[in-house]
């Protein structure tokens, strides 16, 4: 008797554990992307899964400075602007720096939730190109050489009316900050320049010294230098970087190899410098 009593009792308790756990809600991002470009802005899915009613659901993103998000109100999604200090308050009016993403709404609330599944939106502004934010005055300089956190705080209540429980979670999400396409192109192809100068002037050192010799000035030496090395091969010069180019095209098909202007110069430095000239050649 006291065997079947013990084994009722397990039964129940892993029956309401069972309940319990299923009830639960869940929170999950739908395909959250790795890599955010700097003046590219891009929406972030929230899921939310629930097999009974929850209430006054709230979510409050936490992001890194320079950044603003803001809730995407759809049906039954309401939105509200966290409070924002001013920054140096003690300092002139005119030196005060407005706070940043000044005006946009970035907590989420659902009043009630009556189960199965829904998406809640975020809109994520990162800085533009210039590093500013989508509102407000600049900070500091927003450095893309670390990943990027967003952090989600979730709070709900369930059960039962009269007496709720309360319930939380948080979600993160890592994303890599890269400058902007235009940016990562102009300096990739800059470094193809680079790369093609150094390599010109290291191959064809002593002939190009020959003629260099044979002028006299500083001026003339320079035209002389700058005539044999990029006029005298232009057409090599406009095939590399065309191919240059395109290979820093292909690079970028996912996501952009680099993640600043600066990484990007190194890379199309080291193109330009190992670009295959046999291959060149016969291009020509």
């Amino acid at each position: 008797m006291l065997y079947r009593c013990c084994s009722m009792i397990i039964a129940g308790a892993m029956l309401m554990l069972a309940s319990v756990a299923q009830a639960a809600p869940t929170f999950e991002f739908v395909d959250p992307p790795k890599t955010i470009e700097k003046s590219h802005t891009m929406v972030l899915a929230l899921k939310v899964s629930s097999d009974e009613e929850i209430r006054d659901l709230v979510i409050a993103p936490v992001y890194p400075e320079g950044f603003c998000v803001e809730v995407v109100q759809v049906p039954g999604v309401t939105a509200s602007e966290r409070n924002r200090p001013e920054r140096f308050a003690g300092l002139a009016e005119k030196e005060k720096l407005r706070p940043e993403c000044v005006g946009i709404q970035d907590i989420a609330h659902m009043a009630v939730f009556n189960g199965n599944a829904f998406v809640v939106p975020f809109r994520i502004y990162p800085p533009d190109t210039q590093g500013n934010p989508e509102t407000g005055d600049k900070r500091s300089y927003y450095s893309t050489r670390v990943p990027k956190q967003f952090v989600f705080n979730v709070s709900y209540s369930h059960g039962n009316a009269e007496q709720p429980v309360q319930g939380s979670a948080a979600l993160t999400v890592n994303m890599r900050y890269t400058t902007s396409i235009g940016y990562y192109l102009l300096a990739g192809l800059f470094g193809v320049f680079l790369g093609y100068m150094v390599k010109t002037g290291t191959r064809d050192k002593q002939e190009i010294g020959e003629l260099v010799a044979g002028v006299e000035g500083v001026a003339a030496k320079v035209t002389t230098f700058l005539y044999h090395v990029l006029i005298d091969r232009l057409p090599m010069l406009l095939t590399l970087m065309v191919i240059g180019f395109g290979v820093l095209l292909s690079m970028a098909q996912e996501s952009l190899p680099v993640s600043s202007w600066h990484q990007a110069i190194a890379l199309g430095i080291g193109l330009g410098i190992l670009g295959d000239e046999k291959l060149i050649t016969r291009i020509k």
